[in-house]
Order: structure tokens, then C-alpha cells, then sequence
């Protein structure tokens, strides 16, 4: 167990003393034999530096000096009157204390820069989702360099605005100024070239897009450092000074060395995404080819991956979450791969029939073709449940009430709408207006009713229920993870 500091610190300077008070009774033991024993006051002195600092030390070789007289009285070495052995002694003892803390400050500082960069780096290596890792970055880096902020933006090659990805020590009002235009800012224009810049004094430069705005927010100074992939400009990486100010080699490199950080999380979620945007893609190439056995579900599947989408992000889920459900939306109806074309026109109630009785079936083939894939085993209750009611009319299983595995539920409420949108013959608009009425009737019965809440909410514009695709969302990261709250 760490026992707390100030009992720390007692210890500490009681074993400083009884090393102290030993080399003085050794000095006086030897009667001035030997210069051996007065050396020893080096080492308190060198071991305050590295606990307690410049004044620790300072302390300790003028306690050092005083104690080393009974050696030079001893020895007849003050019969000067200046004293001179005694003060030369004492220098010396105060020069290698400072010495040896000036050391101690720098490798210490140094450890808690590595120390600050290893756990940026596990952050990266432990989380895909680029928000949460900028985060922490900006949390890190203004802590260790003891800056007034620290800001990430990232490009976006369309637009050509900086848009804001993370950022600490900044007002909301400041960060509110309006949008970073790479064309009318002269120093993330010339970073995004590749270059370091660095304005020492605001108020003297002609480069800044918002100069006042910078200026009242008591800024100083500002270092831009470029984050780039090995395509292309990603960014820029901001550090900002509340008094004008040269940065250091060492902040210099600090502060590169965290924006090579955010370079990398940034990187590594690009190509996560993309790679999960392809398999998503492979999937949904899939489904269609399944669902041109049966003209009249065509686009079902991706007509439920979005509503599901709608509903998952309405109820608050984390973005790994919603991109799960989607995956489990597009392939709910894998398992009709199994099922006769004879069988797949089976919609809606069932009679019983032979047909009806293999339809009904194929949530579990599904569930046992995509069992294999592990990463897809939370959402597997979608693609077994999706025809699951509370009331237990519903199958495979027949299951009721909370034995429905929550996401089954979230399934079966929309598949059960597109179903009943699809049914309808007429005016989209009375379709979609019908099915809310028919779904609300279910609330409770057949279907969750929390979920049906949502969905009612969802289905309010008709602008959400137009988009046909149920793409991965990679390019907005909401991801809702707690943030770890370790400080270094």
C-alpha cells in the first residue's frame, strides 16, 4: 500500500538527517585522518535534489557546510580568519546540489512526457474511434506543456473548412467564432503544406483569420503543427500561449510528437472504417441478391437497417452500437438463402402450410449461417427475433415479453413497419401514416413499447423514412464512450 505523501516526506527528511548527523560523528571519529568521511555529506545533498528539488538541496548543502566544521576545526584548517576552507566547501556542496536537481528536474520531466505519449499511444492501440483518442491527446498535451490550450481540426478536402475535433482549455465562445477556412488562414494554409509555424506574438501578426477573436481570448502565441498521413493532409495540431512566447526545442518536439499521435489515430480509424465500410458493402450485395429471388421485398433490408439506425441513435446508443445494429439489420433476413421460392412470397400471418411452416424457419437457418462470425454474436437475437411478439403469437420460438432479447424487439418493431408500409397499396404518405396507427395499436401487446415510442418519433418526418441506404455512419464520429480519467 503507497503510504500518503506528507508521511512520505517525513521519512524522507528524517533518513536525510540520520544521514547527516552519521557523517558528522564519523568525521569526528577519525579525528581528521581523512578527508574520506566529510564526502559523505554528498550524498544527502544529492538525494534532497532528487526528492525535494533546488531548495531541498539548497537546504541540505548549507546544513552539509555547517556540519563539516568539527573536520576543519579538528584539523586547524579555519586558523584563517576569512574562513576560507569552510566557505569553499560549502560552495561546492551548493554547486553539486544544484547540479544533481537541475538533472533530477529534466529526467523527470522527460519521464512524464514518455509517460504522457505511452498512454496516448495505448489509447490509440485500444480504441478505433478517433474521437475519444483526440480527446485524451488534447487533454495530455495541454497538461504536460502547461499551455494556455490545445486544439485538433481536420480537413475536409471538399470544403476546405477545418472543422474542430477536439480541443481543451478554449471558451465555448471562442470555439463558436464561426468556421476555419484553410484559404483565409494563412498559418493552417502554410502548415498544410507541410510546415511548422509558429506565431510568437498575436498581436504583431498580419496571418490569423480571427485576430481579434484570438486576441480576446487572451492568446499570446500559437504553434501550428501539420498532421499528415502518408496520402495526404489530414489537419493541423494547435498549441496556444497565453503570453507571447518562443517555444523551446523541447516543447517544439513535445508538442510534434503529439500531433505524430493524433496523425496516427487518426490514420488507423480511416482505414477501420473503411475496411468495415467494405465488408458492409459486401453484405448489403448479398441481401440484394437474396432479395431478387422475391421482387416484392426489394429494399426491405436496407429500408429496416435505416430505421433501425434512426431508433438505435434516438435511444442514445454509443455509435459501435448503431454500426452493430446495422450489420444485424442488413442480414436479418439471411437465413431465406434456405428457403424455397415457392415459400419466400409468405408475408404477415401464416396459415399454417407447408410453406408457411418452412418460412418460418428461416430466422434460424440465419441464425446458424451467421453463428460462425463472431463480432455479429450481440445482434444475432435480431436476425432470430425479428418475427418474435411480446404476446407469443410470433416465431420462431413463440417467444413473450423480456425472453425477447432487446434487440430482437428493436428488430421485429421495424420489420413489422416496413412490412406494413409495403402492404399498402396507395399514397406513400396515407402508407406510412396507416402503419404508425397500426403500430401504435401494437404498443404493448405485440411490440415494446419504448421502442415503438421511438419509432413513432422517428417516422414523424417523412424525410427520415426517404433514405433508402443504410450505410456504416464513418464519417461523423458520435461515439459516446466514457473517457478514461487518467492524468499524468
Amino acid at each position: 500500500m503507497r503510504l500518503p505523501r506528507p508521511v512520505r516526506q517525513t521519512g524522507y527528511l528524517l533518513s536525510l538527517g540520520a544521514m547527516l548527523a552519521g557523517t558528522t560523528v564519523l568525521t569526528l571519529v577519525t579525528y581528521g585522518e581523512t578527508d574520506v568521511a566529510t564526502q559523505f555529506h554528498y550524498i544527502p545533498i544529492i538525494i534532497s535534489a532528487f526528492l525535494f528539488g533546488t531548495l531541498g538541496a539548497l537546504i541540505c548543502a548549507v546544513v552539509a557546510g555547517f556540519l563539516a566544521g568539527p573536520y576543519l576545526l579538528i584539523t586547524g584548517r579555519v586558523s584563517d580568519p576569512q574562513w576560507l576552507p569552510w566557505i569553499t566547501r560549502f560552495l561546492f556542496y551548493a554547486v553539486i546540489g544544484l547540479i544533481t536537481s537541475r538533472l533530477s528536474a529534466t529526467i523527470m520531466q522527460q519521464a512524464k512526457e514518455f509517460q504522457a505519449l505511452f498512454h496516448v499511444a495505448q489509447a490509440i492501440n485500444s480504441s478505433l474511434r478517433p474521437s475519444s483518442v483526440l480527446r485524451r491527446i488534447v487533454r495530455h498535451a495541454r497538461n504536460r506543456l502547461r499551455i494556455r490550450a490545445v486544439s485538433i481540426r481536420l480537413l475536409d478536402p471538399k470544403t476546405g473548412e477545418l472543422a474542430l475535433a477536439a480541443s481543451e482549455g478554449l471558451s465555448p465562445s471562442y470555439i463558436a467564432k464561426g468556421r476555419v477556412d484553410v484559404d483565409s488562414s494563412a498559418i493552417d494554409r502554410q502548415a498544410l503544406d507541410g510546415q511548422t509555424v509558429v506565431v510568437e506574438d498575436v498581436a504583431r501578426s498580419d496571418q490569423l483569420q480571427y485576430a481579434d477573436e484570438v486576441r480576446s481570448e487572451g492568446i499570446g502565441a500559437i504553434m501550428v503543427v501539420p498532421l499528415k498521413s502518408r496520402r495526404r493532409p489530414l489537419g493541423v495540431f494547435r498549441a496556444y500561449a497565453s503570453k507571447p512566447k518562443r517555444f523551446r526545442k523541447a516543447e517544439r518536439s513535445l508538442i510534434e510528437a503529439f500531433a505524430n499521435q493524433a496523425a496516427t489515430a487518426i490514420e488507423n480509424a480511416e482505414l477501420y472504417d473503411n475496411l468495415r465500410q467494405s465488408y458492409f458493402e459486401t453484405v448489403r450485395s448479398l441481401t440484394r441478391t437474396l432479395e431478387a429471388r422475391d421482387p416484392a421485398t426489394a429494399g426491405h433490408s436496407e429500408r429496416v437497417t435505416h430505421l433501425v439506425a434512426l431508433i438505435g441513435e434516438r435511444l442514445g446508443l454509443r455509435r459501435d452500437e448503431v454500426d452493430l445494429l446495422r450489420f444485424g439489420a442488413v442480414l436479418h433476413d439471411i437465413g431465406k438463402v434456405g428457403i424455397s421460392e415457392d415459400a419466400l412470397g409468405t408475408v404477415g400471418p401464416t396459415n399454417g402450410t407447408p410453406a408457411d411452416l418452412l418460412f418460418q424457419t428461416h430466422p434460424l437457418i440465419g441464425e446458424s449461417i451467421l453463428q460462425p462470425v463472431s463480432f455479429l454474436e450481440p445482434v444475432l437475437p435480431m436476425v432470430t427475433c425479428h418475427h418474435e411478439y411480446l404476446d407469443g403469437s410470433g416465431y420462431p420460438e413463440g417467444l413473450r415479453g423480456e425472453s425477447i432479447p432487446f434487440f430482437g424487439r428493436l428488430a421485429a418493431a421495424a420489420n413489422e413497419f416496413d412490412r406494413l408500409v409495403s402492404a399498402w397499396e396507395g399514397d406513400p404518405l396515407e402508407a406510412i401514416g396507416a402503419a404508425r396507427e397500426q403500430i401504435r395499436a401494437m404498443a404493448g401487446t405485440k411490440l415494446d413499447a419504448e421502442i415503438v415510442d421511438v419509432l413513432l418519433q422517428v417516422t414523424e418526418s417523412m424525410q427520415e423514412l426517404t433514405g433508402e441506404r443504410g450505410d456504416l455512419d464513418v464519417s461523423a464520429d458520435r461515439d459516446t464512450d466514457v473517457e478514461d480519467e487518467d492524468e499524468v
